[in-house]
C-alpha cells in the first residue's frame, strides 16, 4: 500500500502512554473515521459553464514553517472518556512535539516524532519509549504518513497526491472528489470563502472511514485563515474513535523549541509483539 495514506486507526484499549503518542501522531489521532454523511450537493451544476477550478479551492491551505498550538481535546473510544489540554509544536516536513496535560494543571506525556523515529514520556510510572517511525505506528495502531499527520494538525487536506475526479457546487458549497487506487476523499467548501468545510476519507475495500469537520475559522499568523475547532470521527469496522479539538492558539512561523529529553530516572519500555 501506498505509505501516502491513512489505512487504519484502531481503537482498543489505551493508555495515558497510548494517547499521548496517539495525540502526537495524531491522532491524536489514530485515523479518521465517521459516523456523520458527507451532505452531497443537489442537482450539482455543471463545472465548466462555471469555470470553477478545483485548484483554487485546494490551494487556499495554511503555508507555515513552524506551527505553535494549544487545543482543549475530548478524546473518546468504546474504553475511555477523555479530556485533557494538549500542546502542539511542528517544524514542516521535519517535527512534531507534543504534551498532554491533564486537569489543566500535570503534564502526563510528552512526545516528539520526525519522519523516521519516536520518542515520549509517560510521566505516571516514568515510562519512556524509542523507536522508530514505523514501530511508533504499529504501538498506536495506526498507519499514517508523517506528512498526512501534519496535515491533520494544521488543518489541511490530508492526502494531497489524489487526482481530482469531479467537481461539484450548490450556491453555497463546492464539492471535490478525489481518487487514488481503492481510495476516495471527498472535500466540502464554502463556495465564496473557499474555506474546507468537512474532509472524508473512505476506502472501499475495508470497513473504513474518516471523517472530519473544520469550523471557527479565524485568522492567525500572515493573516491566514485557521479552523480552530476540529470534530474527527474514525471508524474501523467495528471500532470507533471521536476527538474534538478545540485550538486556544495557533501561531506560523515563529520560533519553536523542540528540546526533548529522555530523563535517567525513566525505565525504557520495551516493545514486543502486540501492545497491549
Amino acid at each position: 500500500m501506498n505509505r501516502s495514506y491513512i489505512t487504519i486507526f484502531g481503537a482498543g484499549k489505551s493508555s495515558l502512554g497510548r494517547i499521548v503518542l496517539f495525540a502526537a501522531s495524531l491522532f491524536l489521532f489514530a485515523a479518521c473515521g465517521g459516523s456523520k454523511r458527507l451532505a452531497q450537493p443537489k442537482e450539482p451544476a455543471v463545472i465548466a459553464k462555471q469555470e470553477l477550478k478545483a485548484e483554487d479551492f485546494l490551494n487556499n491551505k495554511v503555508h507555515y514553517r513552524t506551527f505553535s498550538g494549544k487545543a482543549q481535546a475530548h478524546l473518546v473510544t468504546k474504553d475511555q472518556d477523555q479530556n485533557f489540554t494538549l500542546n502542539l509544536r511542528m517544524k514542516k516536513d521535519e517535527q512534531i512535539w507534543s504534551s498532554v496535560i491533564a486537569l489543566g494543571v500535570a503534564e502526563v506525556a510528552r512526545a516528539m516524532l520526525t519522519p523516521d523515529s519516536l520518542r515520549a514520556i509517560v510521566r505516571i510510572g516514568k515510562k519512556a519509549y524509542a523507536m522508530s517511525y514505523e514501530e511508533g505506528q504499529q504501538l498506536i495502531k495506526a498507519d499514517v504518513d508523517f506528512p498526512v499527520l501534519q496535515n491533520l494538525l494544521i488543518g489541511n487536506v490530508l492526502v494531497e497526491d489524489m487526482s481530482v475526479s469531479k467537481l461539484e457546487e450548490t450556491d453555497s458549497l463546492v464539492v471535490i472528489t478525489m481518487q487514488k487506487e481503492a481510495y476516495k476523499q471527498v472535500l466540502t467548501y464554502d463556495k465564496k470563502q473557499q474555506l474546507l468545510q468537512q474532509l472524508s476519507l473512505t476506502a472501499a475495500d475495508r470497513d473504513f472511514s474518516c471523517t472530519i469537520s473544520y469550523g471557527k475559522y479565524g485568522p492567525t499568523t500572515h493573516s491566514q485563515p485557521f479552523s480552530y475547532q476540529r470534530y474527527i470521527i474514525i471508524k474501523n469496522k467495528k471500532d470507533e474513535l471521536k476527538l474534538n479539538l478545540d485550538f486556544t492558539r495557533a501561531e506560523l512561523d515563529g520560533p519553536a523549541d523542540f528540546a526533548f529529553d529522555i530523563p535517567s530516572s525513566y525505565t525504557l519500555q520495551q516493545i514486543k509483539g502486540k501492545v497491549k
